[in-house]
């Protein structure tokens, strides 16, 4: 998911909170708008542009991973505003009332995702965050990964290829399920990104079996698996 697909002042007030511009942020939302963010409200000119200013400078860009539409409100799942150094596949859900091309309410939390041991955890968040020096750092120097039944052995070769298939197309991984069997890490994850989606089905829904020794990710094998009949 893109932000050129959300509404426009969806995507416009992503874009301006993402770039601190409170100009373009307040041109957004209509009058008398509220923003609230964990419970604290932020009403009027001053509390919301007190509110951007506020957001952590070290926060990642504003990208979608998940969105939702309803017939009253839309919700956008984003990376977590702030670093996250735990196990948990955390993000920021931000729920949008739209009326007459402008933005009536913004809610924002902070929530907690399923828990994904490490190393998988760091590989989602540096997926999600474009970082390519800490996704290929997730891997032993012998791994190997299986994509789109494609073999990719060792660490240099892996770099190029999470250049490519990655990072290169601004892919963002929604992890909905995560299972430990053995020393193996099984995660369903929803997958967007800048890529060709002709024939695949939306949202696209894959599965990424990890083995671990050492605290390293030795084998990746990803599958789109069929649904149940």
């Amino acid at each position: 998911m893109a932000l050129a697909d959300l509404a426009n002042p969806i995507a416009a007030f992503l874009r301006a909170a993402a770039a601190r511009d409170r100009v373009a942020l307040l041109a957004t939302l209509g009058a008398d708008a509220t923003i609230v963010d964990n419970g604290a409200e932020h009403r009027g000119e001053a509390a919301i542009c007190a509110w951007l200013a506020g957001l952590a400078d070290a926060s990642v860009a504003l990208r979608p991973i998940s969105t939702r539409a309803g017939r009253t409100a839309s919700v956008v799942s984003t990376p977590p505003r702030e670093p996250v150094t735990s196990r948990v596949a955390g993000y920021t859900a931000w729920c949008f009332t739209v009326g007459h091309d402008s933005i009536r309410t913004v809610t924002v939390s902070d929530e907690r995702g399923p828990d994904v041991p490490e190393p998988l955890a760091t590989y989602v968040r540096a997926t999600n965050g474009g970082q390519l020096e800490a996704l290929v750092g997730t891997f032993a120097d012998d791994a190997v990964v299986n994509d789109e039944l494609r073999e990719y052995w060792h660490k240099p070769v892996i770099a190029a290829w999470a250049a490519r298939e990655i990072i290169a197309p601004r892919l963002t991984m929604f992890v909905q399920r995560v299972i430990v069997h053995y020393q193996q890490l099984i995660a369903t994850a929803v997958v967007d990104g800048d890529f060709d989606k002709r024939g695949l089905p939306d949202p696209l829904v894959l599965t990424l079996y990890a083995s671990i020794a050492d605290e390293r990710i030795v084998q990746l094998l990803i599958l789109r698996n069929e649904a149940d009949l």
